[in-house]
């Protein structure tokens, strides 16, 4: 995992693809300031030898994201050198081109932020969650595009994101890595 610090005032969650890419979302482009990322964080309030701070040279937003819908929601950013592989740094393979995560695959969600309705933690935390059918997405959530979007999270089961991170405004782009089936 990723913490991307933007400028003195914006975060978001991200994951290394590269030694010197990660991946984030690209409504975290709010232009407030140079861009920091933090590798090997477990508690943003105990910096520790693992941590690992590399600026962003540049960022790379894909060209046909929508801030209405979210749609694309996903940015590139450049380091301005590689990151050092270590236990704790690692990158977190891409699935290959046209791969698709079918519905009851497990999906290990990552991130800081909110664990509940008005909690938040600066602790990592991780969580499996059920990949859901396009069609239940689509009643549950007015902007679903199954083209572009991945849902996750039984409703019934109680295991919310919450435990994880649903980001408030200003502090997403958390991670996501899936399994084939269960």
């Amino acid at each position: 995992m990723a913490y991307v610090r933007i400028g003195s005032t914006g975060s978001c969650g991200g994951f290394l693809i590269r030694e010197d890419v990660v991946a984030t979302a690209a409504h975290c482009n709010c232009n407030l300031g140079d861009i920091f990322v933090y590798l090997g964080v477990q508690d943003l309030k105990k910096p520790d030898q693992n941590w690992q701070r590399i600026r962003a040279r540049r960022w790379i937003q894909h060209p046909d994201f929508n801030n209405e819908n979210f749609d694309n929601d996903i940015m590139l950013l450049k380091l301005w050198h590689s990151a050092e592989l270590t236990e704790w740094v690692m990158p977190i393979p891409l699935p290959e081109a046209n791969h698709h995560v079918s519905p009851g695959s497990e999906c290990s969600v990552a991130g800081w932020g909110w664990t509940g309705v008005n909690t938040t933690t600066d602790k990592l935390h991780e969580a499996e969650q059920e990949v859901m059918s396009d069609g239940l997405c689509k009643e549950r959530y007015k902007n679903y595009n199954p083209t572009t979007m991945l849902c996750a999270g039984n409703p019934h089961v109680m295991k919310s994101a919450f435990q994880v991170n649903i980001p408030p405004p200003g502090a997403t782009g958390g991670s996501a890595s899936c399994s084939r089936g269960r």
